[in-house]
């Protein structure tokens, strides 16, 4: 049942799959069935896709198939073991070329970029340029577990306070202005957490540096409660133009 339950990406928050995961552990080692290895193969239209071997020192194969080896239209996919069960999900995803993606949630979200000095609205900066990036949130209910991730346009890097980059000072500045409880900076996005946070808008802010020449496209900033669903929102798409 709880394999049936299973998506693409867990059992849907991630309190829920922690506890379905800890449940599955203890099934996988009090069930002999698991501790014989068992061969699978899979096919696709009848040709040989993929096979392996299953067993305690490896329970688990992910297949990744790309859309170019399946046909136009239906396409059949088997898959068989030799011995014991065998639990598997299949998913797809689908990568779609779009001009401009819109904003949508029931959370309100809108990005802009700004000079730091001037705090001027800016679409264009130069390599080397240090850009203000500023996320606003409109919650219409109270939320508990937010997070706020930012996407990062290819010809941006974000400044990590937690490094020698930046101040220290002005780390702890931001940090009480804003009052998030924690931050993770990555080479892709800026992650905020926050435990509670009020109905109304809210304002985050951090700083990053042009590093590649180019037109970037930067995709919705993202805004969810991690064991509500339902609350939700993104920003509109946006784009960014770095010169030499």
């Amino acid at each position: 049942w709880l394999m049936g339950q299973r998506g693409a990406h867990g059992w849907g928050t991630t309190n829920e799959t922690s506890f379905t995961i800890l449940g599955l552990t203890d099934h996988l080692l009090n069930n002999a069935d698991f501790n014989t290895p068992a061969t699978f193969t899979i096919l696709l239209n009848g040709e040989a896709a993929a096979t392996g071997e299953l067993g305690r020192e490896r329970p688990f194969y992910t297949i990744d198939i790309p859309a170019t080896d399946t046909n136009a239209g239906e396409n059949e996919i088997s898959i068989s073991s030799s011995d014991g069960k065998l639990y598997y999900t299949v998913s797809r995803r689908a990568y779609v070329s779009e001009n401009a993606i819109a904003a949508a949630g029931r959370v309100d979200v809108e990005r802009i970029y700004r000079d730091p000095h001037t705090h001027q609205i800016i679409r264009t900066m130069q390599t080397g340029d240090v850009v203000e990036v500023e996320l606003t949130v409109t919650l219409a209910d109270d939320g508990s577990y937010i997070i706020i991730e930012d996407k990062l346009p290819g010809g941006l890097e974000a400044l990590n306070e937690h490094l020698d980059t930046t101040s220290v000072a002005a780390a702890f500045a931001e940090q009480r202005q804003y009052n998030y409880t924690h931050k993770e900076t990555w080479g892709d996005r800026v992650s905020y957490f926050v435990t509670e946070m009020n109905e109304g808008t809210h304002t985050f802010t951090y700083y990053a540096r042009a590093t590649q020449s180019g037109a970037f496209t930067a995709m919705p900033t993202e805004v969810y409660a991690m064991y509500d669903l339902t609350m939700w929102g993104r920003s509109a798409s946006g784009a960014l133009q770095v010169t030499e």
